[in-house]
C-alpha cells in the first residue's frame, strides 16, 4: 500500500529539537512535514498516513504560542486555540475552521465561559476535537 511508503518516507525525515510548553523544561523531537513534497500520493493516502503518524491532539501543534514554545492543541489556552484555528495564514487557502463550520465552532467557543465547569470543559474538548479533525 502506498500509505505505508508514505509513512516510511515521513519516518526518514530529520527530526527537529523543540522545547514543549508543559510547565517543565522538556526537549522533544518533532518532524516538520511539507505535504507539497509528497504530491505523488493521493489525498486519501496522505490522510491515512497522517492519521497513523499523528494519533491524537496531544501530538498536534498548529501554531507557536506568544511565548514561542510549541504547545499541542490539547494544551493551548482557549484564546490561542480560537485565534490559531480561525486565522487564515497567507500561504493557506483557508483557515483550519472555515466558514462552513465556523457557526458550530463559535457555538462551542461561546460555552467556554459557561457557569457550569463541566459544560465549559466539554465545550473546550469539543473545540479541540474539531480543530484536530479539521487539521
Amino acid at each position: 500500500m502506498k500509505s505505508s511508503e508514505l509513512i516510511s518516507a515521513w519516518d526518514s525525515l530529520p527530526e527537529d529539537l523543540c522545547i514543549a510548553n508543559y510547565g517543565v523544561d522538556l526537549v522533544l523531537r518533532g518532524k516538520r512535514l511539507d505535504l507539497s513534497h509528497f504530491k505523488g500520493f493521493t489525498e486519501m493516502e496522505r490522510l491515512d498516513a497522517l492519521n497513523y503518524l499523528i494519533s491524537g491532539k496531544d501530538y498536534l501543534v498548529i501554531a507557536p504560542t506568544s511565548s514561542g514554545s510549541f504547545v499541542p492543541i490539547s494544551q493551548m489556552s482557549p484564546e490561542d486555540l480560537v485565534i490559531s484555528a480561525t486565522f487564515k495564514a497567507k500561504m493557506e487557502s483557508f483557515a483550519i475552521i472555515d466558514d462552513e463550520i465556523l457557526p458550530v465552532f463559535n457555538e462551542l467557543v461561546s460555552l467556554f465561559n459557561d457557569p457550569d465547569p463541566e459544560s465549559a470543559a466539554q465545550a473546550l474538548e469539543g473545540a479541540q476535537d474539531m480543530v484536530f479533525d479539521q487539521t
